[in-house]
Parts: C-alpha cells; sequence; structure tokens
C-alpha cells in the first residue's frame, strides 16, 4: 500500500505501533452515584418518604373517621349541624313507588308495582301507625332534600312480632307477619322537603 506524505510523517510523530491510551468512560449515572452532592441528597430523599407516608397516614385516619360517622349519612363529618338528613320526628313529603317480590326472586318488575305516591307526607316515626315496614323508616334516616334511592327490603318472619326474624334473630326490615310476611319489599323513594 502506497503511503501519502502526511500519512508517513503522522506515523514518524506517533511511531508505527504506538499504542492509543483508552480510557474507561463514564456513565452518567456512575458518575452521579460516585459525587458528593447525591450523598447529601440522600437525608432529603428520607425526609420526602416520612412525609408522604404521616400524610397518607392523617389522610386514611380522617376518611375512616368520617365513613364512621352515621348520624349524617356522610354530610356533616361532625354530626353536628342540625337539619342535615332525615332525623326522628322530621315532617317529610316525598314521592314513592311500592313493590311486592310476588316471585321471590328479588327482581322487581313493573308487574309488582302495588301502590305509588307523586306527593306523600309523613312524620318520620318509628313507630308510625301509617302502615310502613321497620326498613323504611331506617332507610329513609339521613337522606336530604332531593335524594332518590332504591331501598330493598328483605323477606322476615316474625310470627311472636316481636321485632326480630324468627329465623335469622335479625331485627324486621319488610313484614315479618300477616299477608306480606315472608315477602321482600322495595321502595322508590325522592326526597322533596324536609321539616
Amino acid at each position: 500500500m502506497v503511503k501519502s506524505k502526511y500519512h508517513a510523517k503522522v506515523q514518524e510523530k506517533v511511531g508505527v505501533k504506538a499504542k492509543v491510551k483508552k480510557t474507561k468512560s463514564k456513565y452518567y449515572d456512575e458518575q452521579i452515584a460516585t459525587s458528593q452532592t447525591s450523598k447529601s441528597n440522600s437525608g432529603f430523599a428520607i425526609f420526602v418518604i416520612v412525609c408522604i407516608i404521616i400524610g397518607a397516614s392523617v389522610s386514611g385516619i380522617l376518611i375512616a373517621n368520617n365513613n364512621n360517622n352515621d348520624n349524617n349519612n356522610g354530610t356533616d363529618p361532625n354530626g353536628t349541624e342540625p337539619g342535615i338528613g332525615i332525623q326522628d320526628g322530621d315532617f317529610v313529603t316525598f314521592k314513592y313507588e311500592f313493590y311486592v317480590d310476588v316471585n321471590h326472586d328479588y327482581i322487581f318488575s313493573d308487574d309488582e308495582l302495588m301502590d305509588h305516591s307523586e306527593f306523600y307526607e309523613w312524620t318520620i316515626e318509628e313507630d308510625s301507625d301509617q302502615g310502613f315496614p321497620p326498613g323504611l323508616y331506617n332507610n329513609m334516616l339521613g337522606m336530604v332534600e332531593g335524594q332518590i334511592e332504591d331501598i330493598v327490603l328483605i323477606a322476615n318472619i316474625d310470627a311472636d312480632e316481636d321485632g326480630f326474624d324468627d329465623i335469622t334473630g335479625k331485627p324486621v326490615e319488610s313484614f315479618g307477619s300477616g299477608p306480606l310476611a315472608n315477602t321482600a319489599l322495595k321502595y322508590h323513594v325522592e326526597i322533596f322537603t324536609i321539616d
């Protein structure tokens, strides 16, 4: 192979068998890991992690306390504000549809609609003489104006009429005796006003 004058001069200066010193290149993350600044940032990282854990714990406690407050259906975290949600003794106007589970399949079809009212007034009392089952009273407590709910009451048997299901021992929700004993019920309720 023929060498140019330039090539010959370069070989002379460097030497034909000159070795080029190779340095090991460092990657970016290796340089950070060995630098002094990354050692001082580890304390800050631990501080941030501890703050996140404490913040999550406090948030979890506040949410749990709000969800456990049964007095107001979660609308008033302290349970102290009057007039929020239906309470015993309130005069309520509402609309309802009443279904009886004739087939005992817990599917309430239009054929099982037994009664409805576009505007009904009721003073909410546990021992009301207006013929509503106890489960309707219990489920309407805490509802607010404008709320719409489907309230399904499980079938009960209460032959001794003590207020507890004869089989499960739990409080009666639907009618435990009479023609609707051992029959599930459904009320579709819309609250208009609470006084």
